[in-house]
């Protein structure tokens, strides 16, 4: 499940980045070469970007590239650092089990609230919370378990 779920992520961000680069591009070459813009461009691109940005969030996580979580790795030695370490992983799940309720929340609340240039429903841009949060709960569990194994039969 864990790799599926990195995977999910990987191929989600690696599809969106160039979707939106070819998007921005095609939408300043319409603007200054043709001066007729397409409407719905920027919308969709910043869209994009926040897809981009939960679901490149939750890679992040999945990796342990966070700052303050090599910060603190790096400081610390000996049990001080698994009680720290096992500290972080709880308040992580915590704070993304929060964000994911509310952001499920916020989602479907948006149901009736339409986009203004391409009309969508507002679900779609903010499900991308929800979903990428889950995602780091997944992460959040995987590498809780990771650094437990270490710290017990890695001594």
């Amino acid at each position: 499940m864990n790799k599926i779920s990195y995977w999910i992520c990987k191929i989600v961000t690696t599809f969106l980045v160039p979707l939106m680069t070819v998007i921005v591009f095609t939408q300043v070459v319409m603007r200054y070469v043709f001066s007729s813009p397409f409407p719905w461009a920027e919308e969709l691109s910043r869209y994009i970007l926040i897809w981009i940005s939960c679901f490149g969030a939750a890679v992040g996580v999945r990796e342990g590239v966070h700052v303050s979580i090599l910060t603190l790795n790096k400081r610390l030695k000996g049990w001080i650092k698994f009680f720290v370490t096992l500290a972080i992983h709880f308040l992580e799940i915590g704070f993304f089990t929060i964000t994911t309720i509310s952001g499920i929340f916020l989602s479907l609340g948006m149901w009736n609230v339409r986009s203004s240039a391409m009309r969508i429903h507002m679900t779609l841009p903010y499900i991308a919370v929800p979903i990428s949060f889950l995602f780091m709960i997944i992460f959040s569990f995987e590498s809780l378990i990771r650094d437990i194994k270490k710290y017990l039969f890695n001594k």
